[in-house]
């Protein structure tokens, strides 16, 4: 599924994204989100409001796909990577039911991170926090051995380790990760 917008009877476009199963819709549980005329969403905004908590992301007309995705694809990641995590544990012989809590913990250092990653992201600024590019490259080679030839693939890892190398080769060893995207 691409991002997609659809042209209104005004030549302007517009997009939601609902990020809620089909029957909480009405329900005040619900999550919308809309893209396109400002205008148009503060004009209907009222009536909207009377689906869910509506959200709007952009004046682009795919913003509210894009959003949609990007939420997804963030599930995705996080879920396939908890799923290659505890099929290395299981296959090595070690407790997946131990490993959970853990996980869990790990999981969390990235969700409580978040609004600082986003911060270095608008700010341009890339501090090496936990580790610098250099450390996080050789964790991402370890990986990528260990997950070499795995049902679920190594996750993109080849790809970031491939950014960092670049980003290396510009002399920038003392950020951090988010420095890959930036």
């Amino acid at each position: 599924m691409e991002p997609h917008s659809e042209p209104d009877r005004h030549g302007g476009g517009h997009d939601a994204g609902l990020q809620a199963s089909p029957d909480v819709i009405g329900a005040g549980t619900a999550t919308i989100v809309y893209s396109g005329s400002p205008a148009a969403f503060a004009q209907h905004r009222a009536t909207l409001a009377m689906l869910g908590t509506a959200r709007f992301v952009g004046d682009r007309p795919d913003a509210a796909a894009v959003w949609d995705l990007a939420l997804f694809g963030l599930w995705y990641d996080a879920q396939v990577g908890l799923l290659r995590a505890l099929d290395l544990v299981r296959e090595a012989g070690i407790d997946v039911v131990g490993f959970s809590d853990p996980a869990v913990r790990q999981l969390g250092h990235v969700v409580a991170g978040a609004p600082a990653t986003v911060s270095e992201l608008l700010g341009a600024t890339y501090p090496a926090g936990p580790a610098n590019l250099v450390e996080h490259l050789t964790v991402l080679r370890q990986l990528l051995e260990l997950r070499a030839g795995r049902r679920v693939g190594d996750g993109g890892l080849s790809e970031v380790a491939a950014r960092i190398e670049a980003l290396l080769t510009e002399g920038r060893h003392g950020e951090g990760l988010t420095a890959t995207i930036g």
